[in-house]
């Protein structure tokens, strides 16, 4: 019988009560189901990816900018184009962009999950989560109106190096700190004392990165010379060493994150943070009807019965 018990309660089927003893195992009256698997690894998992990318995209950066860097240094004269400069910068500003994209796509896809998965750990979880949420939508208001906001700033050559800029600056900074608030949110509820204060250094990182390249597009702006107003060729290349060492910046900001993503991935998936069960759906018990019992006589009259006798008259008055 135990075992006979334990073979019926196998997952996916119906399940049965253990019984008291001597008697016969019964129905529960709902199915049971293994639980279904846990969403904030898997988010968690989406976002290390697009750190990795992000991180890849940086790294891209620096070099394409230190290699524009070495080919201004030689500049044609004015009249005579280069056409490996404007190739080559093409080439890694499309590399950028798409390894960029798809981060932002992880990144996205790993939030998504993240939040659907936000009961998974009790309710510091899902307030850590809320406000994740919050800091996520501000970063994307400000990554998308950073680049259209520094369009119309052209002061100088200068101010066409990227991340030298003091409007897409601006919103840069923004973006930059509440892209750091989000990463760190996600996973504060996991991290210790320690690794929080890696995670606020990679956010003052990537608030602080653009904010260097807004002032120095803002002091070569007022430094300009006035009788050159678009500005001096020459320092093009000091400029593009600048981007490149605020990419570097940015990189380390990234890879503080992705050492702290890594860790808290490695230890869901070990075992060491078990997403709390939700409480079962608990149904209401079938509880079978009152017994019917039919109106006196109970069974019909027999046919060879006599008919029953007409009822007494009125007596006399």
């Amino acid at each position: 019988m135990p075992a006979l018990t334990s073979a019926l309660r196998l997952p996916g089927i119906v399940g049965y009560a253990t019984p008291p003893p001597g008697y016969a195992p019964y129905p529960l009256p709902y199915p049971m189901f293994p639980p279904p698997p846990a969403k904030t690894p898997q988010g968690i998992g989406n976002i290390r990816w697009s750190l990795v990318l992000g991180a890849a995209m940086q790294a891209v950066n620096i070099a394409g900018y230190i290699w524009t860097a070495v080919l201004l240094s030689q500049f044609p004269p004015p009249g005579s184009p280069d056409f490996g400069l404007i190739f080559t910068t093409l080439a890694f500003e499309c590399a950028a962009g798409i390894i960029g994209f798809v981060a932002v796509l992880l990144f996205l896809l790993g939030v998504y999950y993240a939040n659907d998965g936000r009961e998974e750990y009790g309710p510091i979880h899902v307030r850590e989560m809320e406000h994740a949420l919050i800091f996520f939508i501000i970063a994307l208001v400000m990554g998308l109106i950073g680049p259209v906001g520094g369009l119309g700033f052209s002061a100088s050559p200068l101010t066409s190096v990227p991340g030298f800029n003091p409007v897409g600056g601006a919103f840069g900074v923004v973006r930059g700190l509440f892209v750091g608030l989000c990463l760190l949110t996600l996973v504060k509820t996991f991290i210790p004392k320690e690794d929080r204060t890696v995670a606020w250094i990679g956010t003052a990182i990537l608030t602080a990165a653009p904010a260097i390249g807004a002032g120095i597009s803002v002091f070569l702006y007022l430094t300009r010379n006035p009788a050159d107003p678009l500005g001096d060729p020459a320092s093009l290349p000091f400029a593009f060493l600048a981007a490149a060492g605020l990419a570097a910046t940015e990189l380390v900001g990234y890879g503080a994150f992705l050492w702290i993503y890594s860790k808290v991935l490695r230890r869901m998936r070990s075992g060491e943070f078990p997403p709390i069960p939700r409480p079962p759906m608990m149904y209401a018990p079938y509880y079978p009807g009152p017994a019917y019992y039919p109106w006196y006589p109970a069974y019909p009259a027999s046919p060879e019965a006599p008919p029953p006798a007409p009822p007494p008259g009125q007596p006399p008055p």
